[in-house]
């Protein structure tokens, strides 16, 4: 077991209904919903006894978590409980960026050190950024109009650590970095998904792996105490 983060979600990824996007832990196989807009009743792929509800949900507004299969992370749809009966702690994450007309940033990946961060052309903003360790709920919403978006979390053990970067590809090795703990991976604009994991005190970081986008600025620390 980690000696970072009890991770017991799997990967689930919604197909399907408009909606798409994955939900990822390290070690787990994918299983595929198919979710059709008309219908209460998804199939899968993978075992999975129960069902869920999707619906959309309103820009900006917190995501409500159903605790419906024996997993601790939920993908793209929004499910029917209120945000107060998701356990732990709830954090809203925006990925956002100030459209395709402007250029991207090209040298303010993480670390900030000696960089002038107010360039950033895309980034993940928290509802908050500090939190108590346990169960903690990503409530994630893709707020581009029209660039897809995903947020990866991994562990910091060093502030000054440069990441494994892969020029060639313009986005870090993620094969290189064995502190990643779970991520919301390639979210559609206006799409949102859920990641749930059980976080121990240290500090994170959240970032973007598409192709650019780490290295203009769409990274963030997080801190659990």
């Amino acid at each position: 077991m980690s000696e970072t983060a009890d991770i017991k979600d799997a990967h689930i990824e919604v197909a399907g209904g408009g909606d798409s996007g994955s939900v990822r832990s390290p070690g787990h196989s994918l299983i595929r919903i198919n979710a059709f807009q008309d219908s209460d009743t998804y199939s899968t792929d993978g075992q999975i006894e129960d069902s869920i509800m999707f619906k959309r949900n309103a820009i900006l507004r917190p995501l409500p978590i159903r605790a419906f299969l024996p997993i601790a992370a939920l993908a793209i749809g929004v499910a029917t409980a209120s945000p107060s009966q998701a356990a732990g702690t709830v954090v809203n994450a925006s990925l956002w960026d100030k459209g395709v007309e402007t250029a991207m940033a090209t040298d303010l990946g993480f670390p900030a050190a000696g960089k002038d961060m107010s360039k950033v052309t895309m980034g993940i903003a928290l509802s908050v950024e500090t939190v108590k360790a346990g169960e903690i709920t990503f409530e994630v919403l893709n707020s581009s109009k029209d660039t897809i978006h995903e947020m990866i979390i991994t562990r910091l053990r060093d502030l000054s650590r440069l990441f494994p970067y892969n020029s060639s590809e313009s986005r870090v090795d993620e094969d290189k970095m064995p502190d990643i703990l779970g991520e919301v991976s390639e979210l559609d604009p206006n799409k949102t998904a859920a990641l749930r994991l059980d976080l121990k005190p240290g500090t994170y970081l959240l970032f973007c792996n598409i192709p650019g986008h780490f290295t203009s600025g769409m990274w963030t620390i997080f801190t659990v105490k």
